[in-house]
């Protein structure tokens, strides 16, 4: 059965009831403004979930910008989900910030050493906010894209060692580039070359195509899908008073994941979905499935798999299958590296490449 007729059409009306434009106009303006926002009371928390979750002693949960899907739900191969998107200021120290202002200026220079936060959120415009809370460019394409830029600026970045690529890469870093079995800087090496062939192949005029916009389309076809079960912020996941199986933004997009496994007849293409704090997710999965007459068991719990940590390292040593039925974590790694490493973009371009020479 299938629960919903377009997923991505479902993920842009829910959070648009929530009014995320009129939002982030008053966190623009908050942003730039060192006042006491007590008694106004701001926060990013969708109308329907105010219920469910108290924030009273979580600042990073009304302040901090949510996060529940990055990466085109509807056609991803592969989907990521973690419980929640996380904050850099431990609990206490958010819980003493007066203002939006303050907050972000905290939180900003407590990520100085991790991740240059101040790239990746706190914008200008109403639609990097709107992009950063649902958007169909997964994670690894769009540090990817970063990379290729910092390396045409001549930004020896993938010369560098981990805990600096990680300030504009994280998830590249420490996740993604698991899935390559390789050491890191092999990994870098790799991608230093596919941009090092991109622009050989830009200063052929006589090439006669744009190899540039297809990088970036490959990048925009990744079959990937990153998703939070709780889209708001916090710096530890107990931070949060919530109650998941009630809150309404976790059963939507849980309720779509079921949909997309349901809605792809091919077993063997069936989206192999990887979950952190698996035990919540399959608790509300569950209970959609008993309320929708799914059988869980048979339709859903064959195409997921959990991580044996909190660490999200897309990696073989790092994924368990949550059955034993028919799940290969060989072939979901090698999935995430076809995807990621763009194995026929690479391909090509080596080809014409060599074509040209």
């Amino acid at each position: 059965m299938s629960l919903f007729d377009n997923t991505w059409n479902n993920i842009e009306e829910f959070w648009n009831k929530t009014n995320i434009d009129n939002i982030s106009e008053q966190y623009i303006n908050l942003k730039n403004e060192n006042i006491d926002n007590l008694n106004n009371k701001f926060s990013w928390i969708h109308d329907e979930d105010k219920p469910f979750i108290n924030t009273d002693n979580c600042k990073a949960a009304d302040w901090g910008i949510p996060n529940q899907v990055l990466g085109n739900l509807e056609n991803a191969k592969i989907i990521i989900g973690l419980f929640n998107p996380k904050s850099h200021m431990s609990n206490s120290q958010a819980n003493k910030c007066l203002s939006v202002n303050n907050y972000i200026k905290n939180e900003i220079a407590e990520s100085k050493n991790d991740y240059k936060l101040e790239t990746h959120e706190f914008f200008k415009n109403i639609e990097d906010y709107k992009n950063h809370i649902f958007s169909k460019d997964n994670v690894i394409s769009q540090e990817l894209k970063n990379l290729y830029k910092l390396h045409n600026e001549s930004v020896p970045i993938l010369d560098q060692k981990q805990t600096e690529i990680k300030k504009v890469a994280y998830y590249y870093s420490l996740y993604f580039s698991k899935s390559f079995n390789k050491p890191f800087r092999e990994v870098n090496t790799y991608y230093k070359n596919m941009f090092y062939k991109i622009n050989k192949l830009k200063s052929y005029s006589s090439s006669n195509y744009d190899i540039e916009n297809e990088f970036y389309f490959h990048l925009s076809t990744m079959r990937i899908c990153n998703v939070e079960l709780v889209p708001y912020r916090s710096k530890n996941k107990n931070d949060l008073k919530v109650r998941i199986d009630k809150l309404p933004s976790s059963i939507f997009i849980t309720k779509q994941i079921i949909n997309c496994i349901l809605n792809e007849k091919d077993i063997k293409n069936k989206p192999k979905v990887i979950l952190r704090s698996i035990k919540d997710w399959v608790n509300v999965m569950q209970k959609i499935c008993e309320k929708f007459d799914i059988n869980f068991n048979k339709e859903i719990a064959p195409y997921l798999y959990s991580f044996k940590s909190q660490n999200a390292a897309l990696s073989q040593n790092n994924i368990l299958p949550y059955t034993t039925k028919n799940q290969n974590v060989s072939e979901v790694i090698n999935l995430i590296y076809q995807e990621i490493s763009l194995t026929n973009f690479y391909q090509i371009i080596s080809q014409r490449l060599e074509d040209i020479n």
